[in-house]
């Protein structure tokens, strides 16, 4: 069932014309406050993620959150003249836990001008340390739920730490 509704949702945002149009009238009528992209899934194309930035535009009054693997497509993007709208934290996140791949990661987003996501391992999170630089979250403690957290959205953390679990 869960496969079936991310396809059919994959079909609405990939071949649906009324995709932009439909997706910021239901954001502007719904969301309050913040939108969260992609709960499973990535970025398929340039052109899925220049749809949802004109979304993002269309829908100034909500924060929007996407965290993205596709570092390339993202790149291509912004070195293409796009721009990345005020109210879209769109976050690299590391492909693997390891040093390389975080710095790897960290070294593209301050280049590009975004944030990032890691995952670590339950001991290297709890070394983790509150700062404008890293972030902890806590909603894998708090029922996977954000509550009032919202360093995702904001662009102020360039680092928002997920404990793997």
């Amino acid at each position: 069932i869960v496969q079936a509704a991310l396809e059919r949702r994959y079909r609405f945002a990939v071949h649906n014309p009324n995709f932009i149009p439909s997706m910021s009238f239901l954001i502007n009528l719904r969301v309050k406050e913040r939108f969260r992209w992609f709960d499973s899934g990535d970025i398929q194309s340039q052109k899925m993620l220049d749809d949802i930035c004109q979304i993002c535009r269309n829908t100034p009054d909500v924060l929007h959150w996407l965290p993205t693997k596709e570092h390339k497509m993202v790149k291509r993007y912004i070195y293409s003249g796009k721009k990345i709208p005020d109210n879209l934290d769109l976050r690299l996140s590391s492909h693997f836990q390891s040093k390389t791949s975080i710095h790897r990661v960290t070294k593209l987003a301050r280049r590009l001008g975004l944030n990032i996501a890691t995952v670590l391992p339950p001991d290297d999170w709890a070394k983790v340390i509150h700062s404008p630089l890293s972030f902890k979250c806590m909603s894998h403690r708090q029922g996977n739920k954000c509550r009032e957290c919202t360093a995702c959205w904001r662009h102020k953390v360039f680092n928002v730490v997920y404990e793997e679990h």
